[in-house]
C-alpha cells in the first residue's frame, strides 16, 4: 500500500482544518513509526502497522478509492456482493466468468495502488466444480 497516495485520499475527503490537522498527525506518527527487530530500528515507510488501532480502517479508506477506480469491482461493491475489512475480503458471484472478469481487475489494482491478490490464501467455495 502506497502511504503518500493515502495521505493524499485523506486530504482531499478534509472538509475543515481541523480534519487537515488530524490528517498531519497521522502522517506525522506514521512517518515515526519504527519496526524494531532485536536491537535493530528500522523506519517503515510503507503498509500500515499491525496491531495499530487505525490501520484496518485506514486501509479500507485506501481500498475503497482503489475499488471506486474500476467500474466492474465497483459495481460489484455497489450490489452487496464485495465486502471488505482490512487485508480480507469477499466477493460473491453465481457466475464463473464474472469471477475470473473480479479477479483479473483485482489482480490491476497492483499497478496503480499496490495493493497484491495473494492467490495462496485465497479459496473459492462453489456448488459446482470450477
Amino acid at each position: 500500500m502506497d502511504r503518500e497516495l493515502l495521505w493524499r485520499i485523506l486530504d482531499s475527503q478534509c472538509k475543515e482544518e481541523d480534519e487537515r490537522q488530524l490528517v498531519r498527525l497521522m502522517i506525522k506518527l506514521h512517518k515515526e513509526s519504527d519496526i524494531i527487530v532485536g536491537d535493530q530500528h528500522i523506519n517503515a515507510e510503507i503498509g500500515l502497522p499491525q496491531g495499530s488501532i487505525l490501520s484496518p480502517v485506514l486501509f479500507n479508506v485506501y481500498l475503497e478509492e482503489a475499488i471506486k477506480s474500476s467500474k466492474k469491482l465497483d459495481h460489484v461493491r455497489a450490489r452487496g456482493d464485495l465486502l471488505a475489512f482490512a487485508d480480507d475480503m469477499l466477493v460473491m458471484t453465481n457466475a464463473k466468468g464474472e469471477l475470473v472478469e473480479i479477479i483479473k481487475e483485482l489482480d490491476l489494482l497492483q499497478h496503480k495502488w499496490n495493493l497484491r491478490l495473494n492467490k495462496k490464501k485465497c479459496e473459492i467455495l462453489t456448488r459446482e466444480p470450477v
